[in-house]
């Protein structure tokens, strides 16, 4: 079986966001979230097939435009919390693997989901998540040190890192998924760490994310309102 047949990459996008309303389809310098993502990811690759999974009818028509193949979520995936619900669609895939990304990071890269396939390959990977690391001080809600912070030094450069997930690359078994409900066990190397740089780990989710990402994205693209 070559790596593409192994794994299922796909997008998913919904039209039901409460913090940050119609971001799927608003404009977003010149363009907007779900085309970046569509004219990124569909591009040809070896490591995985494409699929576009949307409940509106406007986001499934912008992915005719594109090489992919849409599935259409129903009501259950597009307005559930639970990822069993949200991603009920994965029983209709025939790949081993799936790889979520996530549309509303639009500096993600084809090339860096790439790199996280082959090195779920490398490393024989039960599953994978996209991480970025921080230097800096976490305490619980009670006030206790979660990483070993020394008071006296003032330089969070020196503090033991932690790592965020960013929510924009998860690479799961699709049978495990299907049967326990879960990406990953939270044991040593499951989910396999994969650290991706800051701009890549830009996720929308507010509308001050938006204002930010987008100013950020025209600036660097040379791009308008």
């Amino acid at each position: 079986m070559t790596i593409k047949n192994q794994f299922a990459g796909i997008v998913p996008a919904r039209t039901s966001s409460q913090r940050c309303a119609g971001k799927m389809l608003r404009n977003f310098s010149d363009s907007n979230l779900t085309e970046i993502a569509l004219s990124k990811f569909s591009k040809p690759t070896k490591f995985f097939n494409f699929y576009f999974a949307a409940n509106d009818p406007e986001l499934l028509n912008l992915a005719k435009e594109y090489p992919c193949k849409a599935i259409e979520r129903d009501t259950i995936s597009s307005q559930g919390e639970l990822i069993t619900d949200v991603l009920n669609y994965v029983k209709e895939l025939e790949e081993e693997n799936v790889i979520f990304i996530n549309a509303c990071s639009p500096f993600l890269q084809l090339k860096t989901v790439e790199l996280a396939v082959q090195t779920f390959l490398d490393n024989k990977c039960l599953s994978l998540t996209a991480v970025l690391k921080k230097h800096t001080w976490y305490y619980t809600m009670d006030g206790k040190a979660v990483n070993s912070i020394d008071s006296k030094v003032i330089n969070t450069k020196l503090t033991p890192p932690l790592f965020e997930v960013t929510h924009n690359i998860h690479i799961f078994n699709r049978v495990r998924f299907l049967k326990h409900g879960i990406f990953w066990d939270n044991k040593s190397k499951d989910p396999f760490l994969f650290e991706i740089d800051d701009l890549q780990a830009l996720d929308i989710d507010t509308e001050f994310d938006f204002e930010l990402v987008e100013t950020l994205y025209r600036n660097k693209n040379g791009t308008s309102k």
